[in-house]
């Protein structure tokens, strides 16, 4: 079955898009779970667990959910 022409492009514009949310999404999440380990292993190492801490957590927890909003904004290709 032959694609239409419009159909075609459609398709590549979809394409194209879902591939940069998806590498936004990934750098997103990515800059959350830098925050996340920095927010755990600098109070462990240093023997305080201080409230800024907390705010360092929900801000990783934040940025997870902000990548997961991005995947949702994925098109459909077909």
């Amino acid at each position: 079955m032959a694609i239409a022409p419009e159909d075609a492009e459609r398709r590549i514009r979809a394409k194209r898009i879902n591939e940069r949310l998806k590498l936004l999404a990934g750098s997103v999440n990515t800059v959350g779970l830098t925050v996340l380990g920095a927010a755990v292993l600098v109070p462990f190492i240093g023997g305080t667990f201080t409230p800024a801490a907390l705010v360092w957590i929900l801000l990783a927890v934040g940025l997870h959910s902000v990548a997961q909003v991005l995947l949702s904004w994925l098109r459909s290709e077909d």
